[in-house]
């Protein structure tokens, strides 16, 4: 069953972006049922955040922005909060949220320069900025 969560959440994405929202609601609703019996923290994050999406998709943007303010209060990891602050700026547009997720992620492609972090380190220093060295 493990092995049908990222399938699930990516198809949700995707579903999301496409605009079918119930299509995504039915993929991301069995996703996070297998990542909650399955006590999957990482894939769970996912799923909220999928769900805040699908919410603001569907034109409930002030729901999306309070589902992300309680994961924001729950999230411990420093990458859990900067997934979380990038989606709360790319929902609401808020330039405090974009700037705690760009130093947030700036300290982790420090620590772990991982792909997903610097690209979305990119984006976050592009919207005010321009294109910028990552590596200053």
């Amino acid at each position: 069953v493990f092995y049908l969560i990222d399938p699930l959440l990516g198809a949700a994405n995707l579903l999301i972006d496409l605009g079918d929202l119930a299509a995504a609601r039915e993929f991301l609703n069995e996703a996070g049922a297998i990542a909650a019996e399955l006590g999957l923290a990482d894939r769970l994050l996912q799923y909220h955040i999928l769900e805040a999406r699908l919410d603001h998709a569907a034109g409930d943007t002030q729901c999306a922005l309070e589902r992300l303010r309680e994961m924001d209060r729950q999230a411990t990891e420093p990458q859990q909060q900067a997934t979380v602050l990038y989606w709360r700026w790319r929902v609401g547009g808020e330039d405090n949220d974009r700037t705690a997720a760009e130093d947030l992620y700036a300290k982790l492609c420090r620590r772990i320069p991982k792909f997903d972090y610097t690209m979305r380190l990119e984006e976050l220093r592009d919207q005010t900025t321009g294109s910028e060295n990552l590596f200053e």
